[in-house]
């Protein structure tokens, strides 16, 4: 259970960075004060997903027993990376899916 909560956490956090219209004023705040990487990092869903599983496998630590901690925070991190990233490539997928329903659902009995 905390490995689902783990992962569904991650992929959140990562989309609401990534994608979130929220984070806009502060990734523009960054980039006129020459964060250009930062910026750029925060815009990468496997970038973000991976500090993202670093911090909450911090707090969630789905895995307690497994190894040392800095292993363990390695690891989650490389696993909310990969998550991260199919659920945000997935989203798009289903995004463009939808546009080319929407644009092709009309009578085309011309």
């Amino acid at each position: 259970m905390a490995l689902l909560l783990f992962l569904l956490a991650a992929i959140g956090m990562t989309l609401i960075i990534v994608e979130g219209s929220i984070f806009v004023p502060a990734k523009k705040w960054l980039a006129d004060h020459g964060w250009l990487k930062l910026v750029e990092l925060l815009n990468c869903s496997q970038c973000t997903g991976f500090w993202s599983g670093v911090f909450l496998g911090y707090f969630i630590d789905p895995a307690p027993g497994l190894t040392n901690l800095a292993v363990r925070l390695f690891s989650y991190g490389c696993i909310s990376s990969l998550v991260s990233w199919a659920a945000w490539s997935a989203l798009g997928v289903l995004g463009s899916l939808n546009m080319w329903l929407m644009t092709n659902s009309g009578d085309n009995n011309e």
